[in-house]
């Protein structure tokens, strides 16, 4: 696949929070970066159903006709089993906040939430080709029920995985986190190298969560990357990326 590409994507849309997009998707189609990744969640933390929610429902069909993309983001992103060694409950409660829905999900509770998620977009009008785990914690179980669905990929930290050929796309992520004043340090620190970092990758990412907007410094320095990293790179979805890489096959 010849050409370097941008993808942006913004986490965790839901019926509670979705209007809180507007004004930086605004901003970013001001710069000529669009269209985006849109990560929906069907029914965050068992508060917020899209199904109940016509005014969200027809946001996102009006964003998707616009040629931004919808993709399923977990279904309650939200960690019920909670039951980890040491190590995963470390990872589980600082790194996550208990938001690994998939990180340890058995097989039939994987299936059962992925079909639920799917079928409340596709009654809603709402086509997804992918599907990323909450804070990319993606296990096993998980993959496998991707598979036997119509997805085309899934993400992990690191990269794109094509579930029908088990092709690995390396793709770095420029994610911040604004949970401390230390982690909201650290992430405009890092914003600053990814610039370098993400040079060599044919395809890099950049991840906005809701938290990132309501900080005016990190709103900015999240725009201010985009428009630096799409004057060298195309900007994609998802979806647009993986039918460039197979017409490269």
């Amino acid at each position: 696949m010849q050409g370097k590409f941008l993808v942006v994507s913004l986490h965790d849309v839901h019926a509670g929070n979705y209007h809180i997009f507007n004004d930086f998707i605004d901003e970013l189609n001001l710069a000529g970066v669009s269209p985006v990744s849109l990560l929906v969640v069907p029914h965050m933390h068992k508060a917020h159903d899209l199904d109940s929610d016509i005014t969200f429902v027809r946001w996102l069909q009006a964003k998707q006709s616009q040629g931004h993309e919808i993709v399923l983001h977990g279904y309650y992103h939200y960690e019920e089993n909670k039951n980890y060694s040491i190590i995963k409950q470390f990872i589980s409660s600082v790194y996550t906040a208990h938001e690994g829905e998939f990180y340890r999900i058995s097989y039939a509770d994987a299936e059962n939430r992925i079909k639920k998620g799917l079928q409340l977009l596709q009654s809603n009008g709402l086509k997804t080709y992918g599907f990323v785990a909450p804070a990319w914690l993606i296990n096993d179980n998980t993959v496998k029920v991707l598979k036997n669905t119509d997805l085309i990929y899934t993400t992990r930290f690191t990269g794109i995985l094509l579930l029908k050929s088990d092709e690995f796309l390396k793709a770095p992520v420029l994610s911040f986190s604004s949970r401390s004043f230390l982690r909201k340090l650290f992430s405009l620190i890092w914003a600053k190298f990814f610039r370098i970092f993400s040079c060599p990758f044919s395809v890099a990412r950049v991840s906005v969560h809701p938290g990132d907007l309501e900080t005016l410094t990190l709103k900015a320095q999240f725009l201010s990357e985009i428009i630096n990293l799409k004057k060298r790179r195309d900007c994609v979805t998802y979806k647009e990326l993986l039918d460039l890489h197979a017409k490269s096959d």
